[in-house]
């Protein structure tokens, strides 16, 4: 009756999950209850009747009960290698921490934080900047030898440097596209070339 209602309620207010295979175990040791209850009768107690088997498997785990039970006991006192490790340790711990802040408000540590976007927008700006620089330079070396006083040997020579530089300058214009379209990929946004280019 009313405690069948009180567990529904617990249920719709805080719904468990139990895993399959428990399921499937508490549904076997039922079935074995009710077959042993119906050809028994009340007498029949499957506690009772598996506790020494349920004695060898805890024997089984770890040799012997005594030694499981000296184990479990250590894990809830804290008393295990592990514990007493981590209690050792953690002085040591808690001073190397104390250190690293002492030095971080002293200025004698300093922290370098990465940021990957900051680095790939400089990234951006410096190949742009090598491609403006560079096409500059091009452009007035160009000029410079189609002025009438500049020799013709002296002429063709600035010339091949400033064919050299504006190759520098497409390699930068490449380099450039290429990382726009990377960022343009990366933040789903159109990969227009007109785009790229702004």
């Amino acid at each position: 009756g009313g405690s069948r209602k009180d567990l529904f309620a617990t249920q719709a207010d805080k719904p468990f999950l139990l895993p399959p295979k428990f399921t499937f175990v508490f549904r076997a040791f039922t079935t074995i209850d009710g077959i042993g209850k119906s050809l028994v009768g009340p007498s029949y107690d499957l506690s009772r009747i598996s506790q020494p088997y349920l004695r060898e498997l805890a024997d089984l785990k770890d040799g012997s009960a005594f030694k499981t039970m000296v184990r479990e006991l250590g894990k809830r006192l804290g008393w295990r290698p592990t514990d007493i490790a981590q209690v050792v340790t953690q002085p040591r711990k808690v001073a190397s921490i104390a250190s690293t802040v002492k030095k971080l408000e002293d200025g004698d540590l300093r922290l370098r934080v990465r940021t990957l976007e900051v680095e790939r927008m400089l990234e951006r700006v410096e190949t742009r900047q090598r491609m403006v620089g560079a096409a500059l330079a091009s452009a007035l070396l160009l000029q410079m030898s189609l002025a009438p006083f500049v020799h013709r040997l002296v002429a063709r020579a600035v010339q091949l440097i400033a064919a050299r530089i504006a190759w520098e300058a497409w390699k930068a214009f490449t380099a450039m596209r290429k990382l726009e379209l990377q960022r343009l990929r990366f933040s789903n946004a159109d990969t227009a070339y007109d785009e790229v280019l702004q």
